[in-house]
């Protein structure tokens, strides 16, 4: 396992739709850190992959989506030439690592940008639970007896 993901599964039950993108990046920035340890196709398709979920996180409608879009399209070039590089025998890891810098000052000026929204949301893991009584997905209640349930703590 390249990163704990444990680590990250509590945050995630409790995050808005806001906090979801800058746990994303928490986790961009993990990768990115083991990447420059130990350079593989792995940690760098698992960037993609980090970059590529954030690409899903934009709204496209608003003009700053769309500006944000053009920084994640850099980024996933850079890894897609870094790619090659990993395969080759010969030692090509400082230009390796200097790419992974370059695409680590695009994320960390996206993220800082990030960290100044005021987040809004709600948590996107909420169950409502109502104890006794089951509704259908209309929210019709489904009890056999209409009767009002009372229950004693």
């Amino acid at each position: 396992m390249i990163i704990d993901e444990k680590s990250y599964e509590d945050r995630i039950k409790r995050a808005t739709p806001l906090e979801l993108v800058k746990i994303t990046y928490d986790i961009f920035f993990d990768y990115i850190a083991h990447a420059k340890k130990s350079p593989s196709i792995k940690i760098v398709e698992a960037l993609s992959k980090v970059v590529d979920s954030l690409i899903s996180s934009l709204n496209l409608d608003e003009q700053i989506g769309r500006e944000i879009l053009k920084t994640y399209i850099q980024v996933n070039a850079i890894f897609s030439e870094i790619k090659p590089k990993l395969h080759r025998k010969a030692d090509q890891t400082k230009e390796i690592i200097e790419l992974l810098n370059i695409a680590e000052t695009h994320m960390k000026i996206l993220h800082e940008g990030i960290l100044k929204l005021k987040d809004t949301g709600e948590p996107i893991y909420n169950p409502k639970i109502t104890a006794g009584l089951t509704y259908d997905k209309d929210g019709n209640l489904m009890e056999l007896s209409q009767s009002t349930r009372e229950f004693e703590a």
